[in-house]
Formats: structure tokens, sequence, C-alpha cells
């Protein structure tokens, strides 16, 4: 924002919060799905950590939508409003949607990384003052998705 101040760039910061969806080849839904679709373990952190789950389409929506708004420009605006969760009933949620046993989860296998957050999502009222609520999709469909997805890319590239 600093050169949007002293130099007058037309800028915007955006902090898209954690989005999920087809497509996503690294990471903890990638793992998961792949994991879940071939029937096999996963090892975890305990997994306690609530995140905040947005759909691809709902953050490219809002991407859009800031990007064309004259008003959004010299502000930071973060991006979301999805469901909270926790790690754990995400990756249950995907092992369920799959047909995987839940039992072959492993968490607390994993130590959590240094420094990681409990829980962390975003304050989207400023964004929804300025676009309105952004369209959230039902996390079911959303893993659904991303599952069908990886099944015709079980090495997760298109």
């Amino acid at each position: 924002m600093q050169l949007h101040r002293s130099a007058g760039l037309d800028a915007v910061v955006v902090r898209p919060f954690r989005s999920i969806g087809p497509g996503e080849i690294h990471g903890l839904v990638a793992a998961s799905c792949r994991a879940a679709l071939r029937k096999q373990a996963l090892r975890l952190t305990d997994g306690a950590q609530v995140r905040e789950w947005n759909d691809v389409r709902a953050i490219a929506t809002g991407l859009v939508g800031i990007a064309a708004h004259p008003e959004a420009t010299g502000r930071c605006l973060n991006l979301g409003g999805g469901p909270r969760l926790s790690v754990q009933n995400l990756v249950r949620q995907i092992y369920r949607l799959a047909g995987a046993d839940p039992a072959l989860l492993e968490f607390g296998a994993l130590p959590r990384r240094a420094g990681e957050i409990d829980d962390f999502w975003g304050d989207h009222s400023a964004t929804a003052a300025l676009l309105g609520t952004l369209p959230v999709t039902d996390l079911d469909d959303t893993l659904k998705r991303t599952l069908a997805w990886y099944a015709q890319h079980p090495e997760g590239s298109p």
C-alpha cells in the first residue's frame, strides 16, 4: 500500500483465506483426497486447528469483484467467509465422502508446525460492505467436486 500512498498507484491488497477445490495439488486437502481415494492411512497433526474453508470459485468471484470495484483502491480487504471447521473434521469428511475408513487417519502422528495458530479465519465485514456476501458453496459439494477431480487426476496434475 506504500506505493498507493506515495506514488498514487491504483492498488488494493486482497487477503484470500483458505481456498479449496479441484486442481489443488499441494497441501492438506490434496494429500487427504489422494489418500482417501486410495484407501490409505494418512499421518497428521492432532488436527484441532480450526480454519475457514472457502470454495475456490467464491474466492475467484471475490477477486474479480474487488478488482472491478472503484472503492476498493487503497484498501486491504480480507476475502472469504466459508465455513469454519477443524482440520480433523474436514479430513474426516473427505474420508467419509470418499468411502474410506476414518480409522485410517492417524491424528497426532505428526507434530504441529512451530508457531501454528489454533484458530484462523478472517473478518470479512469490510469486503461484504463493498461487494455483498460472497457465494458460499456447500462444503460437501466442494469436497465432492474435489474428490471427483482427484479420481480423474490421481497424481494431482491436469
